[in-house]
């Protein structure tokens, strides 16, 4: 019931204000919060009404609906509001514009409902509309179907822009991926001057096998700043999921190609990928399986996988490690190696890496060697002699582009065509000079001293880690073990370790040290 008045009655109308805007912007055909409040702010003080407060809601959409609940629900402004005006028997709500009350019929009629079932209409300061009057009630309904119609129009507009220019190749916006800088004046990713090397550092550890939970823990512990409030395994598979940083942007949910430059490696991503989707794809008892060395071993003599199986009677059994293909279907392929005992071709690598623990110089050692081995002057040639060829690659992409789409010269195909090349050749110059300038920066020195650190932790972790755990440490510091009848050979990041080997029964068992000695 709508409350009658006399119009002989005076009495002071308390009033309200609300503003809304959906993103914060500056320009001149944004109305600011700053001028939605001075226009609430004159309206009542025209009309003699007393205005008991403002709310806010900025940054906040009016039409986009979240799962599970609706639009309003999400504005704490405008429930502030709603809330003040049943505690304080407020009379009017003043807003700018009936849009910012919302932009959906259904809400915006629900939120206009509540109001009035309290007593309370709605002033709009720009149309001069007041719903406490057949006229204003009307007017009412006209605007607000209109704003659900503008804004349906607008975002089909917006939605058409963008999936143009994603098929120019061109980024649609959004949170700036880590680790780069845009700049809008150009138009184009830059590296960030801080977080630039953590992005490259993350690639790095996550090629050598380490899963985005370590990667997080040991970002967290070197005080890496993050993304947002702190490093999480899911913050470190969206960086690494990102194809942004090969010149990949996404838009409506498929990465396209751009003439961005690119910040990873493209084979060093790629690489990354198919270790994150294999650890995905893995069932539970494989990543608790006790065969931790199974990703990392490769048969000696044809270079292929291998694969664990168990020998001997129920009350007697024992792991041995062989060739994937030594049971190929074609005899011709099939791979002629013994098997391999898994438990002392574990313990030697678990010893090996325990022996080297307790080696400070010989990880001093491999940091200097490291470091000492970058030929700084002739990297430095090769970059200047890189960057001037791929500015001339630029140059010819975009000229190419404009005879396609600016000037109309060439078919869409011809340019896709020839964009294909010149791309796959700008891909191989960039990829290159990632690799020299990563040199330069003496990435390595980081990446050793978090070898170091990781190899200094090992003896201390080991025993109580889990089979996961072991798998995850072991991948972390060994990048493969290749085993022969003769010898297996542990391949470190910076170095290799061997490992003797004797054979008993026609298996191959492994010595720790104590027993090569």
């Amino acid at each position: 019931m709508k409350r009658q008045r006399k119009r002989n009655e005076i009495e002071t109308i308390k009033a309200i204000g609300y503003i809304r805007v959906s993103r914060l912007k500056h320009h001149k055909n944004h109305v600011s919060p700053d001028t939605q409040k001075e226009a609430i702010e004159n309206y009542c003080k025209a009309m003699g009404w007393e205005l008991a407060a403002i709310f806010e809601d900025l940054d906040r959409s009016g039409y986009k609906r979240k799962a599970g609940k609706l639009n309003y629900e999400d504005r704490p402004g405008l429930l502030q509001a709603l809330e003040y005006v049943k505690t304080h028997s407020i009379q009017k709500l003043v807003v700018w514009k009936f849009s910012r009350l919302g932009r959906r019929i259904r809400e915006a009629h629900e939120i206009i409902d509540t109001l009035e079932n309290v007593g309370c209409d709605v002033v709009c300061t720009s149309l001069n509309i007041d719903t406490g009057t057949p006229t204003g009630r009307l007017v009412r309904n006209i605007m607000i179907d209109f704003d659900e119609f503008t804004s349906e129009e607008l975002g089909e507009t917006i939605y058409e822009n963008k999936a143009v220019n994603a098929e120019r190749g061109r980024w649609n916006g959004g949170n700036v991926p880590y680790g780069l800088k845009w700049l809008p004046d150009k138009k184009e990713f830059v590296e960030h001057e801080e977080t630039f090397r953590w992005l490259q550092l993350i690639f790095d550890l996550a090629e050598r096998g380490w899963l985005p939970s370590r990667i997080a823990a040991y970002l967290h512990e070197q005080g890496a700043p993050p993304p947002r409030e702190k490093w999480t395994d899911d913050s470190v598979r969206y960086i690494l999921r990102n194809p942004i940083y090969v010149a990949m942007p996404v838009w409506d949910g498929e990465a396209r190609p751009s003439r961005y430059q690119c910040f990873i490696p493209k084979q060093q991503f790629e690489k990354v990928q198919a270790m994150l989707d294999r650890n995905s794809k893995l069932a539970p008892r494989t990543l608790g399986s006790q065969h931790f060395l199974t990703p990392l071993l490769r048969c000696g003599i044809c270079g292929s996988r291998m694969d664990i199986k168990y020998n001997g009677t129920d009350n007697w059994k024992r792991r041995r490690y062989h060739c994937s293909r030594k049971y190929a279907l074609l005899k011709e392929e099939r791979c002629n190696t013994p098997y391999y005992d898994a438990d002392s071709l574990e313990e030697a690598v678990v010893t090996q890496l325990r022996s080297i623990a307790c080696q400070p110089e010989f990880l001093d050692q491999i940091l200097t060697e490291a470091i000492e081995s970058v030929p700084v002057e002739a990297i430095k040639k090769e970059i200047s002699t890189l960057e001037a060829q791929l500015a001339v690659l630029v140059r010819a992409e975009n000229e190419l582009f404009d005879d396609c789409y600016v000037k109309k010269l060439i078919p869409q195909e011809q340019f896709l065509r020839q964009n294909e090349r010149l791309q796959e050749k700008r891909q191989e110059i960039e990829d290159r000079l990632q690799q020299l300038r990563r040199e330069l920066s003496h990435d390595s020195r980081q990446l050793v001293e978090a070898y170091k650190r990781e190899l200094e932790q090992f003896t201390r972790l080991w025993d109580s880690a889990t089979s996961e755990e072991k798998r995850e440490i072991v991948a972390s510091l060994v990048d493969e073990v290749i085993v022969q009848p003769e010898r297996a050979t542990m391949k470190l990041y910076w170095a290799e370790v061997g490992i003797p080997t004797y054979e008993r029964r026609k298996v191959v068992f492994f010595k720790t040290n104590k027993e090569a000695q």
